[in-house]
């Protein structure tokens, strides 16, 4: 496995990674993850949950691949001789992917994660608005043995890369630990809201993530002044940090939403955890987005969701029939589609049972099984 930053740095691929890479082993495969050494102070090698990670600075400047990083590749292939390399992101790690497949013979495999596959030029996220990187990445996709998408959404944009539609194929994320999340979702709202200080006869709407452009938070401020309008009985929970925090605060204060938004910042996962079961809806309104862990969270703990018709959410929201999709960047949708689940108890329990019911399909045993049988499938 090759990889940018890897556990313990928190975020959505590292997790994948871990996740993918730990069932691996258990279903009796030989795992070895080559990862970026960052932060510098990181063990140059290391035992991560029983799979030996070794790390190297993987960019010398900017986009530049670092040569330690390669050479590190080649060294330990020569001595690991793996059947397959798998990279996650299509570069730097995927360009390092292709080039020791060329080199030992092996079949190489990318998984496409986001940042490295869409763009958005008005919240400037994607390394393909770069149009260096976008040469770059659209060479090493063309010419990798597979590529693995998150999502439709996600395997359209590689096949606008240029790259065979028989050599994408559709893997989602997963999540773990899923009975018990139910199981919280089921016998502790109450309590969780008496401790996080929310009230009882309010409808409380939760969001996380990192704050953002791509992240849409603005809009979803902007939905709840239309919202705040209509009922005061309404509270949103904007869990994160980000560059954009000090500025969304001041944009909520000038539309006199102190009441109806809080902003309680970064938190760890029990207190994370908390705010999803205390809540009644989750709100996803990421302008761009490939897949979309907060969809299989807020499912786990049986929540419905409203988001924007962003890329990979909206499938899952859609094929599970478990909120509402709506137009992206709408306003007046967002916060119609808000107030109509607000008032419907009827819609809630639906979509909640829907949640629960479908679940277990993410799952990441599931998930590590389809990723094997790819590798199963190679030459």
């Amino acid at each position: 496995m090759l990889t940018g930053r890897f556990l313990p740095t928190v975020g959505g691929a590292q997790v994948h990674v871990e996740k993918i890479s730990s069932r691996l082993r258990n279903m009796g495969n030989d795992v070895m993850i080559i990862a970026e050494k960052k932060p510098l102070k990181l063990r140059w090698k290391e035992i991560v949950n029983g799979i030996m990670v070794y790390r190297a600075p993987i960019r010398a400047f900017r986009y530049i691949l670092s040569p330690t990083y390669l050479f590190l590749s080649i060294f330990e292939c020569l001595k690991f001789n793996p059947d397959m390399i798998h990279a996650h992101f299509a570069f730097p790690p995927g360009l390092v992917a292709l080039i020791l497949g060329k080199i030992f013979r092996k079949p190489s495999i990318v998984t496409v994660h986001g940042v490295d596959i869409l763009r958005d030029s008005e919240t400037k996220y994607g390394m393909r608005l770069n149009p260096l990187l976008d040469l770059a990445i659209k060479f090493v996709l063309k010419r990798v043995t597979y590529v693995i998408a998150c999502s439709k959404f996600v395997r359209k944009e590689v096949e606008r890369c240029g790259v065979r539609k028989e050599k994408v194929k559709v893997i989602n994320n997963g999540i773990d630990e899923i009975d018990r999340k139910l199981l919280l979702a089921k016998s502790k709202c109450q309590q969780f809201r008496k401790e996080l200080d929310l009230p009882n006869d309010y409808k409380i709407l939760f969001t996380v993530g990192r704050l953002i452009p791509k992240r849409g938070i603005h809009y979803l401020v902007r939905s709840m002044k239309r919202v705040a309008e209509r009922r005061s009985d309404v509270l949103l929970i904007v869990a994160g940090d980000g560059p954009q925090f000090k500025e969304l605060v001041k944009m909520t204060e000038k539309m006199k939403l102190e009441k109806t938004v809080r902003f309680v910042g970064e938190v760890d996962n029990l207190q994370l955890e908390k705010m999803y079961i205390a809540s009644d809806i989750v709100v996803l309104p990421s302008l761009i987005e490939a897949f979309g862990i907060t969809v299989l969270e807020s499912m786990a703990y049986m929540k419905p969701l409203v988001a924007f018709d962003s890329g990979g959410p909206s499938e899952v929201i859609s094929e599970n029939e478990i909120g509402f999709v709506v137009e992206n960047r709408s306003i007046d949708e967002l916060a119609e589609k808000i107030l109509e689940l607000t008032k419907s108890p009827t819609l809630l329990k639906e979509f909640s049972s829907n949640c629960q019911k479908n679940i277990r399909k993410y799952d990441w045993d599931k998930i590590a099984d389809q990723i094997r049988q790819l590798y199963d499938s190679l030459p």
